[in-house]
């Protein structure tokens, strides 16, 4: 993962030169003041034309930093604009098997598997514009294998090594965001949001470190490890699209 920023900056470099060699060019406005009415008008629907985004359309896109993510996943989806309404929904998968730990929550992640959907609905301010205020509500199941050193109070302080969660998570996120077309295809949109969500989790498997639950001064573990984790969570989201428009 360590070549994914550089790789998709370079690609979001490209679809921006491209972008830029199929843009029309700027109206002059001495040139536009020696012309006729005619010409002025055709000239004034065309800078008009390439500044509304369509009523209607269907789009496919990727998030390229979904790659980047504490954990790693492929993210694509799908949107169908109708006038100033759009709807979206992007599925994620993610899957690591492997002994290279990521830091999670004091425990190190051995590996993963990730499903989740994210519907969205989402409003334009006004005909033709790409801003628009939206609704996600994405979910989420996971399951990944971790290690370090916690405490299970519940069973007498048993300092345990490694540990089997399962994780649910539901949310509503709120957010803001534009998008454009760089070219007649190429689709960028990117988006700020904040909400909450509930997220549960539960722990099997459990492997300990000594045979039997320790009695003594164990103050060196990374914290305690409940039977079950039910809680609100904040949600913040900060993201970049970039898709095909039909």
């Amino acid at each position: 993962m360590k070549y994914a920023y550089p790789l998709i900056l370079l690609f979001v470099c490209s679809l921006c030169l491209s972008a830029q060699r199929g843009a029309p060019a700027r109206v002059n406005k001495k040139w536009l003041a020696g012309q006729d009415v005619k010409k002025q008008n055709r000239a004034a629907i065309a800078v008009e034309e390439r500044n509304v985004f369509p009523a209607r359309g269907v789009s496919l896109h990727l998030m390229p930093f979904s790659f980047v993510n504490l954990l790693p996943r492929l993210r694509a989806g799908v949107q169908v604009k109708h006038k100033q309404l759009a709807f979206l929904l992007d599925l994620e998968y993610g899957e690591q098997s492997t002994n290279e730990g990521r830091r999670s929550n004091g425990f190190n992640v051995r590996n993963y598997r990730f499903y989740g959907a994210r519907p969205e609905a989402r409003y334009h301010l006004a005909p033709g514009s790409g801003f628009y205020v939206g609704l996600e509500v994405p979910i989420s199941v996971m399951r990944r294998d971790l290690e370090g050193i916690f405490i299970r109070r519940t069973e007498g302080r048993l300092p345990v090594a490694e540990a089997t969660q399962d994780r649910f998570r539901a949310s509503g996120i709120g957010k803001i965001g534009a998008q454009v077309l760089l070219s007649e295809h190429i689709l960028f949109d990117a988006y700020v949001g904040l909400g909450v969500g509930y997220q549960d989790s539960r722990y099997t498997n459990l492997g300990v470190y000594p045979a039997s639950p320790f009695t003594g001064g164990f103050d060196w573990s990374d914290g305690d490890l409940p039977d079950a984790d039910n809680h609100v969570v904040p949600e913040v989201a900060l993201g970049v699209r970039i898709g095909w428009w039909f």
